[in-house]
């Protein structure tokens, strides 16, 4: 039967002209095939001397779609290689200047991570073994007839599907590793934040259940004078006690991205003389003078989170300086390039926090801001922190996608910039 009565047949079969299923013809086959693999193209070189099957091949391939680049021999085809990236090698056995299997052997030898396909008219055993021991991963041999034309699409798709799922299982593996690590750092991170909450809460419970539990026992014996006495100090211990526990729950927050953004414009004055009321207290009962420059700047920023840094900064400043000591504070505005806002929004403002207190060495500087590393200290009267205070601020101002610089010396105090836009980008 002729190829032509065959699709006839075919046809008929099709439309319920006939009574079962032909197999298919060889053309029918290999149209079908082809339909298949139009869909993933490549970038190929084809090293081969014979200009007329390389012309013949690079038609073949550019018909599906691919990049087809020719080279005629080996010295060419190596410097080809080492210059671009390739997706399939088709590589000829016998070449000039250098044959297929001692290329082969080369670009086993580098680090080059090459798909190639021997195409060879040798189809001896040893030939094949050779080529597959350096390397090829398939090996397609030239029949006299040409018909070996039709399986390099097929060969080209299998080979571009295999780099394709090596490719996906090695961005699979990259990912799941950066998963790991990413866990891994959490679960670091929540094993050292219950340390925190352990200690830092523990400590300032203790002092607040003692307290109590003495002027419980001894409230009637004691004078007014002394009453009122420890009940300040009772109030300060509780105080303390509240703000760890509300640095605690906004932090926590923030982990869990449920704190809602709610910027405005707000003239920066009033936000720092609310921040500036705690510290102020705090500051009396060591006798130090706190400084602020008024300022007239506007800013776009969510007024609650504002005042948390400040309130957090100004009386870590406060506790970390000693009695007679000088606290200040300032802001201005100041023009900066960044990539997160556009051309026309270059405007920023820096808050500036400065004490002459205890300071800080090199390796607390670079911790000041890690969880991992993060643990509270006591100020000069042996003060208690809540040890999330920073971590808390640095979080709340990349809300505003600003950031915080710290300057210290041990011995002459430390300085706070808080650095913000002063308009915030839109979507």
């Amino acid at each position: 039967m002729s190829e032509s009565s065959k699709t006839t047949s075919k046809t008929m079969g099709e439309s319920g002209a006939a009574s079962c299923d032909e197999p298919l013809s060889l053309a029918e086959k290999r149209d079908k095939d082809m339909s298949q693999i139009q869909d993933l193209v490549g970038k190929i070189l084809y090293i081969e001397d014979d200009r007329f099957l390389a012309r013949l091949v690079r038609q073949k391939l550019e018909s599906l779609g691919h990049d087809v680049h020719i080279v005629e021999d080996g010295p060419q085809g190596w410097a080809m290689l080492i210059k671009q990236e390739f997706d399939v090698i088709l590589l000829d056995y016998q070449l000039p200047g250098m044959d297929g299997m001692a290329l082969l052997e080369k670009i086993a030898e580098s680090d080059l991570d090459l798909a190639v396909v021997m195409v060879s008219g040798a189809s001896s055993l040893h030939v094949v073994v050779d080529a597959m021991r350096f390397g090829a991963v398939d090996y397609i041999v030239k029949e006299v007839d040409g018909s070996y034309l039709d399986l390099l699409a097929p060969v080209v798709k299998r080979v571009l599907e295999r780099r394709k799922l090596i490719e996906a299982k090695k961005q699979a593996e990259e990912a799941l590793e950066r998963k790991k690590n990413e866990l891994e750092i959490l679960n670091q991170q929540k094993n050292k934040f219950f340390s925190i909450v352990a200690h830092d809460l523990k400590s300032p419970f203790s002092s607040l259940l003692g307290l109590t539990q003495v002027f419980a026992r001894r409230a009637h014996k004691m004078e007014t004078e002394q009453a009122v006495e420890l009940a300040d100090t009772i109030h300060g211990s509780a105080k303390r006690v509240y703000a760890f526990v509300e640095n605690l729950l906004s932090w926590s927050r923030l982990q869990m991205d449920s704190v809602q953004f709610k910027p405005e414009k707000l003239p920066l004055h009033f936000i720092i003389l609310e921040s500036l009321g705690l510290a102020e207290i705090a500051a009396a009962e060591k006798s130090i003078s706190i400084e602020y420059e008024e300022c007239d700047i506007e800013i776009e920023a969510d007024i609650d989170m504002i005042n948390t840094v400040l309130r957090n900064i100004l009386m870590n400043a406060v506790k970390f300086t000693s009695d007679q000591g000088k606290v200040s504070i300032k802001a201005f505005v100041f023009y900066k390039k960044s990539e997160k806002l556009s051309e026309g929004n270059q405007e920023w403002v820096n808050i500036e926090i400065r004490d002459n207190g205890v300071g800080m060495d090199k390796e607390q500087l670079s911790n000041l801001f890690s969880l991992n590393t993060q643990k509270s200290t006591h100020g000069t009267r042996g003060e208690a922190g809540t040890g999330l205070g920073l971590l808390l601020c640095q979080d709340l101002i990349a809300k505003h996608l600003g950031y915080i610089e710290v300057e210290s010396t041990i011995g002459q105090g430390s300085t706070f910039r808080i650095l913000l836009p002063s308009m915030l980008e839109r979507p």
